[in-house]
């Protein structure tokens, strides 16, 4: 039998996990910024959002959804995957983690969450690109 996650261990340990799928809490933990990866500066997270954007589908599948991902990282100078990226990190501006992580941070201005894909899930199409939108224009 497959254990269950423990990610909570009591009620107050709740909203401040599950916070940023609550517009007014998250607006008030942006205010401080983003939280970006160090290595992303707020001009590249706009670009990796921009295009974003311009690809994301509300209805494609978990790989699709990936694929482009990865395809907006190649564009913008990342590395595809891991790999190609530990094989020459001065050939690139990060890797394709980087620039999901700058998702996950529009989103929720987290570098910890569940599953992305299932989160934007959640919070639905619109407010996805709100939360998009709201980086872009910061």
């Amino acid at each position: 039998m497959e254990k269950p996650r423990k990610d909570y261990s009591k009620w107050s340990d709740v909203l401040p996990m599950i916070a940023f799928f609550y517009d007014e809490l998250f607006e008030k933990d942006v205010l401080s910024g983003y939280k970006l990866p160090t290595n992303v500066s707020l001009d590249v997270a706009k670009e990796i959002v921009l295009g974003f954007c311009k690809t994301y589908r509300f209805n494609n599948e978990k790989e699709a959804w990936f694929h482009e991902i990865k395809e907006l990282a190649g564009e913008l100078g990342f590395a595809k995957d891991m790999k190609q990226y530990k094989a020459n990190p001065n050939n690139y501006k990060g890797h394709v983690g980087d620039v999901a992580m700058v998702i996950r941070v529009a989103l929720t201005n987290r570098t910890n969450t569940p599953d992305l894909f299932d989160i934007m899930k959640v919070m639905g199409e619109k407010r996805v690109f709100e939360r998009m939108q709201r980086l872009i224009l910061s």
